[in-house]
């Protein structure tokens, strides 16, 4: 956090180089929601002490892409979740013997159950896990973690937009007269410093202005 790099490097790199720590460990090491929770919760406080977060803008637009207004931060919560039910599809769907077992045993453990939370996950967020016409055990996988990213994403993208005060940015625009992309566009393609950037969003949440000959939304 303390390089020169631009606010959309840093938070890639924080995505590559730290996320990954803990990410790699998954099912490997038994982490519950809660712990993961915390370690999100202890990043957002290192971004706001580094001046990369600021305190009044919205959580929910740190973890959405750039390209929806958001910053694109990977959460610990959702790859855990999407981690969780690509490698249970997996299990499901592979025909080696060994691995069947392995499945089999997550079926009847009490605690730490990759199927029992696949399950759970799959059910908050309606996911369909039935089979298609794939038959490569780590293509399904693959599939099965991308729709359940997607849902995940939307579901906090819903609640960005129903907040009463961080959502009527979000919700002006979408509207039918504004440029959603090009709105968005200075996410995705400016050097803004971190602290910059922040400010930015964090202006753009109680009031704006709408440019109508560029269909563009300002703060």
């Amino acid at each position: 956090m303390k390089t020169e790099l631009n606010s959309k490097n840093r938070i890639t790199a924080i995505n590559t180089l730290a996320i990954s720590v803990v990410t790699y460990s998954f099912h490997v090491v038994n982490w519950n929601l809660k712990e993961l929770k915390k370690l999100d919760t202890k990043t957002r406080k290192q971004l706001t002490c580094n001046r990369l977060h600021h305190p009044k803008s919205d959580v929910d637009r740190l973890y959405t892409p750039r390209s929806r207004g958001g910053r694109g931060m990977i959460q610990l919560e959702l790859s855990y979740k999407t981690s969780t039910i690509g490698l249970c599809k997996y299990l499901e769907s592979t025909q080696d013997w060994m691995l069947k077992l392995v499945n089999l045993h997550e079926q009847n453990k009490k605690l730490h159950s990759v199927t029992k939370e696949s399950h759970k996950f799959s059910r908050e967020l309606d996911l369909d896990l039935q089979n298609d016409e794939e038959v490569i055990p780590t293509i399904i996988a693959k599939k099965t973690k991308q729709k359940a990213k997607e849902l995940r994403l939307k579901q906090i993208a819903k609640r960005w937009e129903e907040k009463p005060l961080h959502g009527k940015f979000v919700t002006r625009s979408k509207n039918a007269d504004v440029d959603e992309l090009a709105t968005h566009q200075w996410l995705r393609s400016s050097g803004l410093k971190g602290e910059t950037e922040g400010f930015i969003l964090a202006a753009q949440r109680p009031k704006f202005i709408y440019a109508k000959l560029s269909g563009i939304c300002y703060t």
